[in-house]
């Protein structure tokens, strides 16, 4: 008998996994929703956005709807009073929303993990 993830054997009368279970289990960094002031910074301009969402590997934003016609989809760095600024990537975009990976080290990413922990469960 092969033992499934969940190490319930066959996994017989288990629901299936719903996709957003099996996309949290995927997630290699812990996520906290937030809504935190940042900026863009493009080609030497800063444009105003907001941290919907952050974790050590990247960043979800929200632009205003005039200032998302200023971003590109290229390589940025994103800037967050009180955490710091990343060199980034869009992983996606949609309306004013984009999903950002950040282009760090492992060791900036372990900062960064610390410096989020410290600042959203400082349990």
């Amino acid at each position: 008998m092969a033992l499934f993830e969940d190490g319930f054997g066959d996994g017989a009368g288990l629901p299936e996994p719903t996709v957003v279970t099996r996309m949290r289990k995927l997630r290699a960094e812990q996520r906290y929703s937030c809504h935190l002031y940042a900026h863009a910074i493009q080609d030497g301009f800063e444009v105003p956005c907001y941290v919907v969402n952050i974790s050590a590997g990247g960043v979800q934003i929200k632009f205003d709807s005039l200032s998302v016609k200023s971003i590109y989809d290229k390589a940025l760095s994103i800037s967050i009073p009180g955490i710091g600024q990343y060199p980034a990537v869009f992983r996606w975009r949609s309306g004013t929303n984009a999903g950002l990976h950040f282009k760090i080290s492992s060791a900036h990413r372990l900062a960064l993990r610390a410096r989020l922990l410290d600042k959203f469960d400082p349990s």
